[in-house]
C-alpha cells in the first residue's frame, strides 16, 4: 500500500485546523501550535496538488492557471473537488497509479 501524500495532508490540514479554531474559539493553550501546523499541512497538500497539476503533459496553462489560483485562494472546496474528481484524470495523464 502506498502512502498518498496528497489525501493525508488535505484531512491533516482539515482536523489541525478544526482542532486549533475549537481551541482558539475556548481560549485554551496550544491553539497557534494547531493552527501552525495546520498552515503547514496546508502547504504540503497545495504543493503535492501542484506538482501533480504540472506534472501532466496535457493539461493546457489556462487549466493550470486555473487550479493555481484555486489551491491558493478555494483551497477547501478545490480540495475537494481535486480529490474527487479531478485527481483521477491527472494522474491517469501522468501515468501513476493511485
Amino acid at each position: 500500500m502506498k502512502f498518498d501524500v496528497v489525501k493525508a495532508s488535505f484531512w491533516l490540514t482539515f482536523a489541525l485546523t478544526l482542532t486549533g479554531a475549537i481551541l482558539k474559539l475556548q481560549k485554551l493553550e496550544f491553539s497557534g501550535v494547531f493552527m501552525t501546523l495546520g498552515i503547514l499541512a496546508l502547504i504540503t497538500f497545495i504543493v503535492s496538488c501542484l506538482l501533480e497539476v504540472y506534472e501532466s503533459k496535457t493539461i493546457d496553462g489556462t487549466e493550470r492557471f486555473m487550479w493555481t489560483i484555486g489551491f491558493v485562494f478555494l483551497w477547501f472546496m478545490t480540495g475537494i473537488f481535486y480529490l474527487i474528481s479531478g485527481r483521477k484524470r491527472i494522474l491517469k495523464q501522468i501515468n501513476i497509479k493511485n
